[in-house]
């Protein structure tokens, strides 16, 4: 994906990609909300998902140990 090598982590393309994906979600009629879950050592996912403006609805993990995030339109 870059010439660093890195696969293009730490460039902002998930980022990116999330934030348009989220407003166009949002922008239709039936869709009211988006809904994430992270597992909690995900740290970069978590970054991610905050850039986007998704909070985190609980401080408890759900039943498979994953943290739970929202974003309303």
């Amino acid at each position: 994906m870059s010439a660093g090598g890195t696969g293009g982590f730490g460039n902002g393309y998930a980022s990116e990609a999330l934030s348009v994906l989220a407003k166009w979600a949002l922008a239709r009629d039936d869709v009211r909300s988006l809904f994430a879950t992270i597992e909690p050592s995900n740290i970069p996912s978590q970054a991610v998902i905050a850039r986007a403006g998704f909070v985190r609805v609980s401080e408890e993990l759900d039943e498979e140990g994953l943290q739970a995030y929202e974003l309303r339109g």
